[in-house]
């Protein structure tokens, strides 16, 4: 193998790389891989040639560069890299082309014997489309398409679909390209779609595939056809050795660290001075940084708020004081009782959950950054330890990237969905499949919020606790469901991406956006209902648009219909801070008990109940809730919706608190059943025959005869298979 004398000369290597920006493809290109045959004795290896130079510097980048992230590599956001392990022996690359809808995959696997490389459903082998392939002792290249039926060697596809396109060893690395269409219309196949996919990877010391999936194996949740903008300079390590690559990006870091009481779910909030620049700029990335599993395991979830004084007050004067103060617990930000003034900090400007890589943000926008001599900000982090842990302390940073140079467009934050915590009209029944929730920002509060011209929707995310199977953000107009604005049938609790749109959404006044959140919950004896920990479930989406509207961040609503209270037999509601749940107060049982106790020990669910209570989710009227979110705005008041027939109970909006106490406005709203509904595209579309170049070889498509109709097998709604 090469050999370098030092990891310092390495980084040099690897500094040198990066500065003339020599892409993967480029190497790829440079390597000339033609040639199949093993070198075993290495003794005619000439290490000064061009190919082992360019080969040794690829191998080093992709081990030492890359570690665990996946990052921009050059002006083509739908290249990426990924390291699949923690140690750098398997790395991928993948390139999408959307006008052959195909996906080619690049991986080095630090290995002479065979490579295992499979998308599947929810990281398990049953089901998987995988494909084995590698070079021989006798130097012939093998590559075969397969579906997993088990934790067995995976067996031959009928049909051929995935083409491999170089195979070849170095040293002691394997090197294999392939491609495969989005759609093979094959049912033995897994298709590509822009759900989240699980990768799963394995290689064998030797080229005996009977011993397959045996020690070097592993799994990782991506969006494979998204989009990626994040730079290289997001890694600190790289950042770190290469300052000069930030250009006009300045770093502004949140550290905190973090003593969890032994309670299972803890919310905080700290306040936090942003830089002080003479002009207004741009926040144009964010990047969390975790320090270990630890951290991983019991942070769930942040959101950073910009902050506004009183009408009337100096931010400096009314702020400052808090900056000093490592964070109090803030359970909801609309509480008086809150030691700290988190009623003044509401306005969302970025949220991280479980899962979420760096984000940065298309070159045109940018969330401004000070537009005031003083600006602060709030994070709020939820954090869950279930074990009841005492003293654990958590270390973690926020990296916030801006620049003193303001981009075209102010871009703005807004959180749609579902009201939680403490709405009655979150609830799952015990072992359901497939229940859906819906949260509407209805069409008076589009019109109240949104300027003629509308807004523009650029990035996305979904957010669901640990039950969500699927959720989409739909967009209604004139009763006609346009093409959802962000969708992910296979949701994932541990892998919550902000997604940058491939094309913006024009989102006018008027419109309704709907956050549709599935759960499954087969095999719990419990009810779910809305609240703040994991155990309990949440329906949210979030829109990152411009230009920027003033004073408003959230749209959500919630089910306050007497029938639908007659028919759960609820009569009043309290929200308890003790419980983190509403306590409920029903004619049979006046003590009152939390809402999960009741509808999972003291309701008799049946067929019809369940039925009618699917139907009222999707169907019974909301009120939809747009607070303003600066002291003192004035609000449009039209049309507002009075509550004085339905019963009494407290209103919550995303975030927390009783929305009595702030500023609101609320609507009625509805998804009605008259909306024509959009369909998802089939998985498989008939194609043609065709000649496909890729790496400058040419090919030729299966013809696909097959049609299968749309959300056959991978909708939440129609299939039991695959939960697990």
């Amino acid at each position: 193998m090469f050999q370098l004398a030092s990891k310092q000369s390495s980084l040099q290597l690897i500094v040198f790389l990066w500065k003339i920006n020599l892409p993967v493809q480029s190497l790829f290109s440079e390597l000339k891989m033609t040639e199949h045959k093993r070198d075993r004795g290495g003794g005619g290896r000439n290490l000064l040639s061009k190919r082992a130079c360019v080969y040794a510097l690829f191998v080093i980048v992709l081990n030492l560069a890359i570690q665990s992230e996946s990052y921009l590599v050059d002006s083509n956001p739908y290249r990426h890299v990924e390291a699949l392990d923690d140690e750098g022996k398997y790395i991928l690359e993948w390139m999408i082309n959307w006008e052959t809808k195909r996906v080619i995959f690049n991986v080095t696997v630090a290995t002479k014997g065979y490579v295992g490389f499979g998308l599947t459903r929810r990281g398990k082998m049953t089901g998987a489309d995988i494909v084995i392939g590698g070079v021989s002792p006798e130097g012939k290249p093998y590559f075969t398409d397969r579906h997993a039926l088990g934790h067995q060697l995976p067996v031959l596809d009928a049909q051929q679909d995935w083409i491999c396109h170089e195979a070849w060893e170095r040293g002691e690395h394997t090197f294999l390209s392939f491609s495969r269409a989005f759609d093979t219309c094959d049912k033995e196949d897994y298709p590509i779609t822009e759900d989240v996919m699980s990768i799963i990877w394995a290689y064998g010391e030797n080229d005996d595939v009977v011993e397959y999936h045996f020690q070097n194996r592993g799994n990782r949740d991506v969006y494979l056809l998204d989009p990626d903008l994040t730079p290289r300079i997001a890694q600190p390590m790289y950042r770190t050795k290469n300052p000069k690559e930030l250009g006009d990006l300045k770093v502004w870091s949140i550290n905190k660290l973090e003593v969890i009481p032994p309670v299972e779910t803890y919310y905080t909030c700290s306040f936090h001075k942003a830089p002080r620049s003479p002009k207004k700029g741009h926040i144009v990335g964010f990047n969390t940084v975790l320090h270990s599993d630890l951290e991983r395991r019991h942070i769930n979830q942040f959101f950073l708020y910009r902050c506004h004084p009183p009408q009337g007050r100096d931010a400096a004067a009314f702020f400052e004081r808090y900056v000093r103060n490592r964070g109090e617990q803030c359970y909801t930000l609309n509480s008086a009782s809150n030691k700290i003034p988190t009623m003044n900090c509401r306005e969302p400007v970025h949220i991280w959950s479980a899962g979420g890589k760096p984000v940065f943000l298309p070159g045109h926008v940018g969330i401004p950054l000070a537009e005031s001599p003083n600006e602060y900000f709030m994070l709020q982090a939820h954090y869950e330890n279930p074990e009841r842990l005492p003293g654990m302390r958590l270390r973690y940073s926020l990296e916030i990237f801006y620049t003193p140079n303001p981009r075209k467009h102010d871009a703005g934050v807004m959180i749609t969905g579902h009201a939680v915590p403490g709405s009655p009209s979150i609830l799952i029944p015990p072992s359901s499949l497939g229940h859906v929730i819906h949260g509407i920002c209805g069409a008076d509060c589009t019109k109240q919020m949104f300027p003629e011209s509308g807004v523009q929707v650029f990035a996305t995310s979904l957010h669901t606790h640990t039950n969500g199977r699927g959720a989409r953000l739909l967009h209604v107009r004139d009763d006609h469901e346009l093409p959802w604005i962000s969708f992910d049938d296979n949701y994932h609790f541990k892998f919550q991406q902000t997604r940058i749109l491939r094309k913006e959404r024009t989102i006018l006044p008027g419109d309704q956006i709907i956050t549709r959140c599935a759960y499954e919950t087969t095999g719990k004896k419990q009810a779910i209902v809305g609240g703040l920990s994991l155990r309990n479930e949440v329906c949210v989406g979030v829109m990152w648009y411009y230009n920027k509207i003033k004073g408003y961040g959230i749209c959500n609503s919630e089910i306050k219909s007497k029938q639908y209270y007659t028919r759960l037999g609820i009569s009043n509601t309290t929200w308890s801070n003790a419980h983190l749940e509403t306590i409920m107060n029903t004619p049979s049982n006046p003590v009152g008990f939390t809402m999960s106790e009741i509808f999972s020990h003291h309701f008799k669910w049946n067929i019809a109940r369940r039925a009618q209570l699917l139907d009222d989710h999707r169907f019974l009227p909301q009120v939809t809730q747009c607070p303003t979110l600066i002291p003192g705005m004035e609000v449009p008041r039209r049309r507002q919706v009075s509550t004085s027939a339905t019963p009494t109970l407290q209103r919550y909006v995303i975030g927390g608190g009783k929305q009595n106490e702030v500023s609101k406005s609320e609507y009625s709203s509805v998804y009605s059943k008259d909306v024509v509904p959009y369909e998802r595209p089939g998985v498989c579309v008939k194609e043609q025959k065709q000649v496909v170049q890729v790496n400058t070889n040419e090919y030729q498509s299966p013809v696909v005869t097959q049609q299968f109709p749309p959300g056959t097998w991978w909708s939440v709604d129609t299939k039991t298979e695959g939960y697990n």
